[in-house]
């Protein structure tokens, strides 16, 4: 939730922006705080700290006590754990493990807002799907498109953005583009 949080702040406004920082500053005492005083604290309305709720992806004010109540009972979950230089070999792979682990249950905890039924609907019927991914994510795109490939699935690999936009102008109705990116919460 903390990360899902630290995204979402180029996006909001001034006043939803201040909710979030001191939510980021503050996570033990937002998760057993009240709504008229979280919005006191951060010298904003109610209804904005509700708007910065549905920003984030949730439904409202409680969603957010349950999901940093629940963020907060993992491990590591607010503690930055980049590795170091000065780590040990089995200090970095613990390291990294953690940070995979994380992000697996930050995953788990937004699957109820992603259209993962609608998308397979669209992908069992495509006549053709397309992964496309620009930098790291073309990577990620790419196998992707090899995973699929195997499976007997027409599909391509689209790396740069010419590629996509070509396939963009020829798709038909029934053609399925899958982006690799970070998830956006709008």
């Amino acid at each position: 939730m903390l990360a899902t949080i630290t995204q979402a702040l180029p996006r909001l406004s001034p006043s939803e922006r201040r909710v979030g920082q001191w939510i980021l500053e503050h996570p033990k005492k937002t998760a057993n705080i009240t709504l008229a005083r979280l919005a006191r604290e951060c010298e904003t309305s109610e209804p904005t700290v509700v708007r910065f709720c549905r920003h984030v992806g949730l439904g409202g004010f409680r969603e957010l006590a349950i999901r940093l109540t629940e963020a907060l009972s993992s491990p590591a979950t607010y503690v930055h754990r980049d590795v170091s230089s000065d780590d040990s070999a089995s200090d970095a792979v613990i390291k990294v493990m953690d940070a995979s682990i994380q992000s697996l249950i930050e995953m788990r905890s937004q699957l109820s807002l992603m259209p993962i039924d609608a998308a397979v609907v669209a992908m069992k019927s495509a006549r053709q799907i397309a992964f496309a991914g620009l930098g790291a994510s073309g990577h990620v795109a790419s196998d992707a498109c090899h995973k699929f490939f195997r499976l007997g699935i027409p599909c391509s690999s689209l790396s740069d953005i010419p590629m996509i936009v070509q396939f963009a102008s020829i798709t038909q109705p029934d053609d399925v583009l899958v982006t690799a990116a970070r998830p956006s919460l709008h």
